[in-house]
C-alpha cells in the first residue's frame, strides 16, 4: 500500500514554517511568492489593541516629498532639488531621514509657512 504525501493546501499557496505563502502571478508566468495586498496586516494602532499606546504615536503622521509639494504649490521635482541642497538653506523645513525617504512633520511646515509670511 502507498501512503500519498499531498499537501492540502489550495494550489496557489505553498506552505512553509511561516504560515501559508500565497503565490501572484508574475508577469513572466511565474510566482512571485508575495502575499497578495488583501493578505497584508496593518501596521500596529492603538484602535487595533495591539499594545501600542496613544503617547507613543506622534499626533500626525510624518508627510512625504509629494503631500509637502502640494501644501507648497510646487511641483514635487522642484521640492527635490531644493533638498539635494541640503539642509540649512531655507528653502525647506527642517527634514527627517527615515529609511532613507525624507519626510517632514506637519507642524515644521506649518512652522516655516508662517516664517516665510510676508508681512
Amino acid at each position: 500500500m502507498e501512503i500519498s504525501h499531498a499537501s492540502h493546501a489550495p494550489a496557489n499557496t505553498t506552505e512553509s514554517h511561516t504560515g501559508p505563502r500565497h503565490l501572484t502571478a508574475h508577469p513572466g508566468g511565474r510566482p512571485s511568492g508575495r502575499e497578495p495586498r488583501s493578505a497584508r496586516t496593518d501596521p500596529p494602532t492603538p484602535e487595533t489593541g495591539d499594545g501600542v499606546t496613544a503617547s507613543q504615536c506622534p499626533e500626525e503622521p510624518l508627510i512625504g516629498l509629494r503631500v509637502l509639494s502640494v501644501w507648497l504649490g510646487v511641483s514635487e521635482s522642484t521640492v527635490r532639488k531644493w533638498a539635494a541642497r541640503g539642509p540649512g538653506t531655507g528653502l525647506l523645513p527642517t527634514m527627517i531621514r527615515v529609511n532613507g525617504q525624507l519626510r517632514f512633520r506637519p507642524e515644521d511646515v506649518r512652522s516655516y509657512l508662517r516664517e516665510k509670511e510676508l508681512r
